[in-house]
């Protein structure tokens, strides 16, 4: 049998081959809540670019998708609400 266990999960998303530079990423949650953020960050500890993220916001503050964001692994964001509590890195980068 395959072991398909990985020691962290920046192993797990290094090893996922369809998350390169300019993938589409799909992200969970509403607001803070349900928001993968974790995995998020090893997402973004990969130093990809060009992505574009769908989510419902743009995260807040450093966290979720506000991390992405201000890393600049984000060429597009695709969102319902862009201008939630907190979402001071998409406000900076809009303007």
């Amino acid at each position: 049998m395959i072991d398909k266990r990985y020691a962290s999960l920046t192993d797990v998303v290094a090893n996922c081959p369809d998350l390169k530079d300019g993938a589409t990423v799909l992200v969970g949650g509403f607001g803070d809540a349900g928001v993968p953020n974790e995995i998020i960050n090893a997402v973004r500890d990969l130093g990809l670019k060009n992505l574009t993220l769908v989510s419902n916001n743009t995260g807040s503050g450093q966290n979720g998708l506000a991390a992405l964001l201000s890393a600049g692994c984000a060429s597009k964001m695709l969102c319902s609400f862009p201008r939630s509590v907190g979402s001071v890195i998409f406000e900076e980068l809009y303007e």
